[in-house]
């Protein structure tokens, strides 16, 4: 790793203080071989060749010239010119760093954590993705974004309650091996109106729940509306009532979380979030909320889940309550099914899955729930399977302990076996 001295003259140390003895002095533009590095408080010093220096007055440099080194004693501003770079990696090298202004991301940017914390020191999240608000996007506002490494993001840094990422009208955004932890009252990411979304080998853990809000998710499925993403005004053309598609989970870990995945909101609108997939992911829950809650989804698979901990495993639920693009709230579905193509199997210590309406006349469809293994792991539970407000399930092979519920006065074509 090669640095670039940025004071008129930098002072070359026997040791890891201004304490230490002067050496030699560097002039301003010099490159140095960086040996090792050295935390002392809150200043990060430099081994070279000659001794040590301070990192206050070295700017890293790579190797590669398309990556671009930042490290903990940089300033928010000269971490957020960074980001700006389009096309380049930015690695965040090994230490902690305090985030005192929310970081923009834009387009054609791959972040890796290497072995670093990021800490949520303001009220905000700590990454947002960059839009101007006075547009109309369609998936295209932030694009080909990744997320990646052996480091944490951590989310109480700040009493102010508040998400550690949130994304809109995004595509192609990648979070890969990074976890996500102590998350005060909120989400760890929420995701709005966005497409083409993969966490990979993710894991969320030790949130901090409201316990009068556990239904709040660790990954929130939204769409673009102002009461959902509240930090523009309510007229900007980027509330558009755009709904995610094709977001996939998959080997992620969430432990010690109240609910995982899902939606709990539903916009006045016939669009619906499409391609939810939920695949090879293991589940600890606190046993106040679900492993994934859906709502207005067209399209979902949920498989191969090792599930433990919740009040239930899946749910399947229309809102009673409508959001418009402004975030005002109407109280009458202008739509007539609620989630429909989901495919639930091969899911195992499952607390439980309910299908269910606030709405009777908006009704769940083409359902197959197959293959799962339930075991009673809460005092909540008291039907594995529960169908109400439903036309057309299809219930086979699954390993029940409890009762196989179904409302027959609002559920249709209801097949097990």
């Amino acid at each position: 790793m090669k640095g670039k001295i940025t004071a008129s003259s930098l002072n070359v140390r026997k040791g890891t203080s201004t304490s230490y003895s002067v050496v030699k002095t560097l002039r301003q533009g010099i490159v140095v071989n960086i040996l090792d590095s050295k935390k002392v408080g809150a200043t990060t010093w430099y081994k070279i060749k000659e001794g040590w220096i301070s990192g206050k007055y070295v700017d890293i440099l790579s190797d590669n010239k398309n990556e671009i080194t930042v490290t903990p004693n940089m300033s928010m501003a000269k971490i957020q010119e960074c980001l700006k770079e389009s096309g380049c990696t930015i690695r965040f090298t090994k230490g902690v760093y305090n985030i005192t202004k929310t970081l923009l991301l834009y387009s054609d940017t791959t972040i890796i954590l290497d072995n670093a914390i990021l800490v949520r020191k303001n009220s905000k999240q700590i990454f947002m993705n960059y839009l101007n608000p006075s547009r109309n996007y369609n998936y295209n506002a932030t694009k080909n974004v990744t997320i990646k490494g052996n480091g944490k993001l951590v989310g109480n840094g700040s009493s102010k309650t508040c998400s550690i990422i949130s994304i809109i009208h995004c595509d192609n955004f990648i979070f890969n091996g990074v976890e996500f932890t102590k998350c005060l009252k909120s989400h760890d990411v929420d995701v709005c109106g966005s497409s083409n979304i993969i966490f990979k080998n993710v894991t969320f853990s030790d949130r901090i729940t409201d316990p009068k809000k556990t239904y709040k998710e660790s990954v929130n499925i939204d769409f673009s509306y102002y009461s959902g993403f509240p930090y523009y005004s309510k007229t900007s053309k980027a509330y558009n009532l755009a709904h995610c598609k094709n977001v996939k989970f998959d080997t992620c870990t969430f432990s010690n979380i109240s609910t995982a995945i899902g939606s709990h909101t539903e916009g006045n609108t016939t669009l619906k979030h499409k391609n939810i997939i939920v695949i090879n992911c293991t589940a600890r829950g606190d046993g106040r909320g679900n492993f994934i809650n859906l709502s207005n989804v067209d399209g979902a698979t949920i498989r191969n889940n090792n599930i433990n901990g919740f009040r239930c495993g899946v749910e399947l639920r229309n809102q009673d309550t409508y959001y418009t693009a402004k975030g005002s709230k109407t109280y009458t579905a202008n739509h007539t099914s609620g989630c429909e193509n989901i495919s639930i199997e091969g899911n195992t210590k499952a607390a439980g899955i309910h299908i269910m309406s606030e709405i009777d006349d908006v009704k769940h469809g083409s359902i197959i729930i197959a293959n799962n293994k339930f075991a009673l792991n809460n005092t909540y539970a008291k039907y594995d399977i529960y169908i109400s407000n439903a036309d057309g399930v299809d219930i086979k092979g699954n390993n029940t302990k409890l009762e196989i519920k179904i409302d027959k006065d609002t559920t249709d074509n209801v097949k097990v076996r």
